[in-house]
């Protein structure tokens, strides 16, 4: 056997094996699963609770706040301050 037989038999190996280790980490470069989203559809209500108090989002308040999470944004402070919130309570629909 003459020695270029040997150096294509190393290069399509090195080949081979640079391609099994790119497919093996290809799961590491999908985007976020849509689990980490919030869909609009999936929500039934929202609450919080201020001081043991629970209070009702309405619509447009609801869609704001799903907005946000899903944006990852903060709320922006009101000019009379922002009340105290001790929880968001989102509830949703049964999958």
């Amino acid at each position: 056997m003459n020695m270029r037989f040997f150096l294509y038999l190393f290069l399509s190996g090195s080949v081979l094996a640079f391609l099994i280790a790119f497919i093996a980490l290809l799961p590491t470069f999908k985007p976020h699963p849509k689990e980490n989203v919030l869909s609009y559809n999936d929500v039934r209500g929202m609450a919080v609770e201020s001081d043991g108090i629970l209070y009702t989002l309405n619509f447009e308040q609801q869609n704001q706040v799903i907005t946000a999470l899903n944006k990852g944004e903060g709320f922006p402070e009101m000019q009379m301050g922002a009340p105290t919130v001790d929880k968001l309570i989102i509830y949703r629909f049964s999958q």
